[in-house]
């Protein structure tokens, strides 16, 4: 098992070891072995400790606890050196007693302490999440004091824009306590305490805002609740670039340091770094055997979906919209639940594999920790999937799981993890990007290493458009939705028949459709290009028609300033121009 010391990269959070260390140095030249029972308070003491250090890594030190300690452990420090010398004295087992009595009891007062401690930062995390709770209350009291149809008009702008900004400063405080208490370290604790402790604040500056807006909507007076609406927006505003400056300031101390980390971790792109497996994939060479038949069998189970038109890409808007990433889950050997992602070249795979069970559980589970575990039953004929992972070193090997449809009883691990929006993202990229491909050819082995490739230049260029860590996940599907319906109608679009001129949507769906089916690459680009043209259509009808109708602009609301889709893509267009009119000059 993991222990806290081995996150600790700052002296300051190495406490528990350090007292412990002195506390057995004060028993060091003893012969005789201690009681059983003492020895087991003393584990309980350095244990209580290191929990009480591990909640300092998520939530931010303490360091006045373990000042307020400091004359307890000086007290057991004493005890034990009495043991010591009661020992040394008289070797008689029967003489010491009172000594080991006295020091048994000076251990269970600071395991007490530890343990009282560690209770007061859970209550501290836990009224914080209650605030939470609270201050989204608080803006739902404001949404209903504002819902008669005539204050709606005046001030429904006001108001979304307190839900969003409210969302984004909920969202970013979330994504710095779930890192703290994943990785557990120093810098990261001390910004989620700096985090918890400005939330605390702004929670407080807006708690009698619904109580004023009342009066002043009681008062009709639209002036003064515009006036407190924006002070809110503020109050929410403030606190986002509060929460990224404090990131910043702690995350990237000095561009030295910046370099120093980036030269250690080396990573080509970050989508190799969150899918290793695709080096080794890519090396024929070192593929084992079962390996190389796990990916026949793979591609066979694809290429039969293909045909029988049940493929994961096949599936309409509605259905890709719930697809989920395969997640594995398991016991650990403290009993607690765990989840891991297996690598991507299993994704697809099993997503068929779901779907063919008419299965919308996307997690797994070891198909041995199920027949060995007497509280899990299997369902009748279920079948268990093969799954290819890889060691530490990068070596694949093969394991089956039986997906959790398959399986019942108290023993079956009832996580369901938190959906990873970049993996998402990822495995989305690929299914659209196949959806688009399958149209064009049945050479399948081409086609899944196409939309691997295809997935990793998306996502590094929506790493450069978007932020990434910052993205809402159900605004982000919601968009991804649109995406894929927008996709699926130029997909289903005829291409033969006529469309009058006047019906601006079903021409430029057409002619995206068209463009597409001659070459996926930049295809609209190029049906932008002609509306521009050949339809002579103009500029703002085109702009009009790219953010209603092409799938990636769905996403533009959530784009940094500047790199929208729609943007990059009349740009795209316009830098074209001038190439074009060159060449054509080439030619008279």
């Amino acid at each position: 098992m993991e222990t806290a010391s081995e996150h600790i990269i700052d002296q300051e959070y190495a406490q528990a070891d350090a007292h412990w260390e002195d506390i057995m140095s004060s028993i060091t030249d003893l012969d005789a072995p201690l009681p059983e029972d003492f020895g087991r308070s003393l584990s309980d003491y350095y244990g209580e400790m290191e929990h009480f250090q591990e909640s300092e890594l998520q939530f931010g030190a303490v360091p006045e606890v373990w000042e307020q300690y400091q004359p307890q452990h000086e007290q057991l420090k004493e005890a034990l050196s009495n043991v010591q010398t009661a020992y040394k004295a008289d070797r008689a087992p029967e003489h010491p007693q009172s000594n080991v009595a006295a020091a048994n009891d000076a251990v269970l007062a600071a395991t007490q302490f530890f343990a009282r401690e560690r209770a007061k930062l859970a209550a501290r995390e836990q009224k914080m999440q209650e605030e939470i709770q609270a201050m989204q209350d608080r803006i739902m009291q404001m949404q209903t004091l504002l819902s008669t149809p005539d204050l709606q008009t005046i001030h429904a702008k006001n108001m979304e824009l307190i839900q969003m900004l409210a969302m984004q400063y909920v969202a970013t405080l979330q994504e710095i306590r779930e890192e703290a208490a994943q990785k557990k370290t120093p810098i990261l604790a001390d910004l989620y305490k700096t985090a918890s402790a400005h939330f605390h604040k702004t929670h407080e500056s807006i708690q009698n805002i619904p109580d004023r807006l009342q009066q002043y909507v009681k008062e009709k007076r639209d002036q003064a609740i515009g006036a407190a609406l924006q002070k809110v927006a503020g109050i929410f505003d403030k606190g986002i670039r509060f929460l990224e400056q404090k990131k910043q300031n702690l995350l990237h101390l000095s561009p030295l340091k910046q370099k120093e980390q980036d030269q250690k971790a080396k990573p080509e792109n970050e989508a190799k770094e969150l899918f290793p497996e695709a080096k080794v994939n890519d090396s024929k060479q070192n593929t084992p055997a079962e390996e190389s038949s796990a990916e026949k069998s793979f591609q066979l189970l694809m290429e039969n979906a293909n045909k029988e038109g049940n493929a994961v890409w096949q599936k309409s808007a509605e259905e890709r919209q719930n697809i989920q990433a395969p997640v594995l889950v398991y016991k650990d050997k403290e009993g607690n639940d765990k989840a891991f992602y297996p690598p991507m070249i299993n994704t697809l795979p099993d997503i068929q594999h779901q779907l063919n069970m008419g299965s919308k559980d996307s997690r797994w589970i070891g198909a041995k920790d199920v027949r060995e575990n007497p509280d899990i039953s299997i369902r009748q004929g279920a079948k268990a999937v093969e799954f290819i992972l890889f060691t530490k070193d990068k070596k694949p090997y093969t394991k089956e799981f039986f997906n959790m449809k398959d399986v019942s009883g108290k023993g079956v691990p009832t996580l369901t993890p938190t959906p990873d929006l970049r993996r998402e993202m990822y495995i989305h990229d690929m299914i659209d990007h196949l959806a688009v491909q399958a149209t064009k050819e049945d050479r399948y082995a081409a086609m899944f290493t196409a939309a691997k490739e295809a997935a990793d230049k998306s996502y590094q260029e929506k790493k450069d458009v978007y932020e990434l860590s910052h993205l809402d996940y159900d605004t982000y599907k919601k968009d991804e939705f649109e995406a894929n319906k927008r996709l699926e109608a130029i997909l289903q679009a005829n291409i033969e028949i006529p469309i009058p001129k006047e019906d601006y949507k079903k021409t430029f769906i057409q002619l995206l459709a068209k463009e597409l089916r001659h070459s996926p690459e930049n295809y609209a680009i190029r049906a932008v290009q002609k509306a521009l043209t050949e339809l002579h259509w103009k500029e703002q009808y085109v702009k009009s028609a790219v953010k209603a109708f092409v799938p990636q602009t769905a996403f533009d609301h959530l784009a940094k300033n500047g790199k929208t889709c729609s943007e990059t893509l009349m740009k795209a267009v316009k830098d074209l121009a001038p190439i074009k009119q060159k060449e054509q000059s080439a030619v008279r």
